[in-house]
Parts: C-alpha cells; structure tokens; sequence
C-alpha cells in the first residue's frame, strides 16, 4: 500500500529571510482566516477524490506556519483525521521560528496534535545570524531549542553551514551545540544563492562571494564526520538522524516517490506510481489561492500526468538523495547504463542486487553524478 502524506503551505512570514525563494509573503495584514477556510475546503475536495487511504504524515511547512494561533493548526489537523482517519505512528510536523516558539504556546500545538517541531535555527551565533540576515538572535535560537526539547519527543532543527565568512570550527560548534540539547534530528543545509533573492542580487554586485566549490564540499565533509561522532547518522544528503525511527516520515514520501498531496498557495503535489504519475500545483498568491477555492473548490493550475521517462527522471533524482539508494526500474529508458557502469568502476555508485546508492566518496557530488547516468 501506498503511503500517503499532506503537505500544507502556509505562504507568510514577519519578514522575508534574504536567502529565501520560497513562495511567501509578508503577513502584515492579511486575510488569515479566508486562507484557513480556503486550505479547510480544498483538503474537503481532495478527500472527495481520494477517500479511502489513511494519512501518514502531514507537513505543516511556509512560510512561518506557527503564525497561526495553535486553535486553527488543531481544527485543520482534526478535519484530516475526520476525513482520513491517521496511520497509528502518523507524522505530524509544524515548521517554527526560534522567535515564535515561546513554551506556552508549543505546550498548546502538542495538545492539538502536532508531534513533530522543525525548528529553523540556522545557527547558534549572533554574527552568523547576522550574516543570514536573520531575525532572531543567538539567545533565542538556545531558548526555542531548550523549549521545544522540553515539550516534543521529536525535534529536528536546521543549520545553514558555509556561509561566506564562515570557518570549519564555528559550524563544528552548531553541531555540538545541537548535540548538546539531544535533538532528535539535524539538517544541515549549505547555503546556496538562489535567483531573485536579496542574497543574489548582493552577490551580483560584489557585495557577497559564496565559498568556492571546493571549499563548500570541505564543509560538507567535516559536516558528515562531526555528525557522525555525534550520533547523528546520515540518511539523506542533508539529513541526519539519532535513530530511523527519527528519520523524517513526511520528506521519506517525497524521496521514495511515495503519494503526497499539497494544499495552500503555491503547494506541489505527486500522485501515483512511475507509470501513471501525476503532478499538480497550485496558484501561487494567496488571494488567487483564495478566489479560485471560493469559486470551485480547487485551486489546482497544473494537473500533469507525467511521461514515464519524466517520472522515471525524477523518481531516480528523489530516491539517488537516500543513502539506501533505490531499485532499478524496469525498462525506464532514461539511465546511461555506460556511465552508470564507468561510476561504479571509479567507485561513485554502488550497485547490490537491483539497488543502487551513491557512496560515500560520491555524496558530495551528488548532483553531478544524477545528471550524468540520466539521459
């Protein structure tokens, strides 16, 4: 049986990050409980499409979703499991601000059913925040992680890693500190330039080099290594892990090309095996969001069936990310089995049986080597 997760897109933030090109708006002043009843609505239309499977995961991801009062994240968690009914460990994650994670307030998303906190803290420094551009201070990224360790049996926490000023011990510190308050689960991000982001338009002006290739895999590297003696095992490119019971159930849908389903303004979802594979995405601004709900109940502005040979494309590039790799596919007609022979040879892919993974000698190049076995 399939596995099924809900992804729901809540588009605002306080303030736009600099480094940020995801679909948010600022919050000042917007129509919080039009969108509320709009996201109610399109998950009542998604049910009528798909009724009879339970949820395993929902994903509570923005944008700053804990904006909203914990009251709205509880009515639309209790309208999914009146709807689907939840798988018996299901997954419930809400993504947090370490500004927006006063105690009293994650105490009342546990009670309504969140047990999963994704915690955005980037960093432990004050001069690293800084440099992100964030808006929080080093004080609240140790206060939000002692909360939320206080309150979930299940946080995980973001780091950005190779900053342009960065050195290898002021990440090694991150990770220790991370350690220290015994999160279950850390993602180390480096940190990319995105187009059309105040960081991009800095660094088209000279105002921000990003570290050179070769110095950004150093990060890399020592990223894995420290993790590692940690405790933290990696799974996934950029995801590490106490135990596989902490493995992150919602983004595993999304690597092993499992079904998920994206409500609010600008959500992806995937439907369906390789063979019948279906793409879908929603308007991206919240008041077209909110008008098409409104006037038909879908939002829905691309609703794709993929080719095999785009499904296939994308199942390897999703699944190549785990460090169990996956299956061959049968007759897929998208893999350079030349190059993928000359990789294992030079010792970048291991192949065991029908299943194949990138090493560890490849991982940090991972990209790469997707590109050149994918015809």
């Amino acid at each position: 049986m399939r596995k099924l997760g809900l992804y729901i897109h809540w588009p605002y933030c306080a303030k736009i990050c600099p480094y940020c090109d995801f679909n948010i708006y600022r919050a000042r002043g917007r129509d919080v409980d039009g969108l509320v009843a709009a996201i109610k609505t399109e998950i009542l239309k998604w049910h009528s499409k798909m009724p009879s499977r339970k949820l395993t995961s929902i994903f509570f991801g923005g944008g700053t979703p804990s904006l909203l009062l914990p009251s709205k994240i509880g009515e639309i968690i209790t309208l999914c499991e009146k709807l689907w009914g939840f798988e018996d460990d299901v997954e419930i994650t809400l993504e947090t601000n370490p500004d927006d994670a006063a105690i009293d307030k994650l105490k009342w998303f546990k009670k309504v059913g969140i047990n999963r906190l994704s915690l955005g803290v980037q960093c432990f420094s004050d001069n690293g925040l800084k440099e992100l551009g964030r808006f929080h201070s080093a004080a609240d990224s140790f206060n939000a992680t002692e909360n939320a360790r206080k309150i979930f049996d299940n946080v995980s926490i973001d780091i950005i890693y190779a900053r342009p000023n960065q050195n290898l011990d002021e990440m090694q510190q991150d990770f220790i500190i991370a350690s220290e308050f015994d999160v279950d689960h850390i993602s180390p991000y480096q940190l990319t330039i995105e187009p059309e982001t105040a960081f991009a338009r800095k660094a088209a002006r000279g105002a921000l080099i990003p570290k050179p290739d070769d110095e950004a895999g150093e990060f890399y590297d020592l990223a894995g290594k420290i993790l590692d003696e940690l405790g933290y095992k990696q799974y996934e490119i950029s995801n590490h892990a106490k135990s596989p019971d902490k493995f992150s159930k919602h983004n595993l849908i999304y690597w092993q090309s499992q079904d998920f389903i994206g409500i609010g303004p600008g959500a992806h979802g995937r439907l369906g095996g390789v063979e019948d594979r279906i793409a879908t995405l929603n308007h991206l601004r919240p008041d077209e969001y909110i008008t098409a709900i409104n006037k038909t109940a879908t939002a829905t502005i691309e609703y794709e069936k993929l080719s095999g040979s785009d499904a296939a494309r994308e199942y390897y590039l999703m699944g190549l990310r785990l460090n169990n790799g996956c299956a061959l596919l049968m007759n897929d007609g998208v893999l350079n089995h030349e190059k993928l022979s000359t990789l294992i040879d030079d010792g970048y892919i291991a192949k065991d049986g029908n299943i194949i993974k990138i090493t560890d000698n490849g991982r940090k190049f991972a990209n790469y080597i997707v590109s050149q076995i994918l015809d």
